[in-house]
């Protein structure tokens, strides 16, 4: 796994790609290597595989807000905004002190929202509705 992201930090995505689909193929069941290969996919575009991947990850360990917001960031770039964002709310009910970067993901995708003031984007993560 320190060899995947090691070539991660070099930007060889294909070298950490192939070390991360190693690891998966000898134990599948790993949190850690499932959420490293979505990593890998996402900065290759592959957002579907990577949700995949989260979502996989997530059955395993569903306390991962982490993973929870990577994954509604994944949902936004599919052009997915409703499920998206209610990935990212369900997050940041969990862990309110990450609405930080769940405001970060809704205001960097293309497909996102942009909030002028730092209080409308938590009351727009609070709420239960966009």
């Amino acid at each position: 796994m320190a060899l995947g992201y090691l070539y991660l930090k070099r930007n060889d995505r294909a070298r950490a790609r192939c070390v991360f689909e190693a690891v998966r193929a000898l134990a599948p069941e790993r949190h850690d290597t499932l959420v490293a290969l979505a990593k890998a996919m996402i900065l290759d575009g592959e957002y579907p595989a990577a949700a995949d991947l989260y979502r996989h990850a997530l059955g395993l360990q569903p306390d991962d807000v982490l993973t929870r917001i990577n994954l509604g960031k994944c949902l936004l770039e599919m052009g997915k905004r409703d499920a998206g964002e209610a990935t990212l709310r369900a997050a940041t009910r969990a862990a309110p002190q990450l609405a930080g970067r769940a405001i970060l993901a809704l205001a960097a995708a293309p497909h996102g929202r942009l909030f002028l003031q730092p209080s409308a984007a938590v009351k727009f993560l609070r709420s239960d509705k966009s």
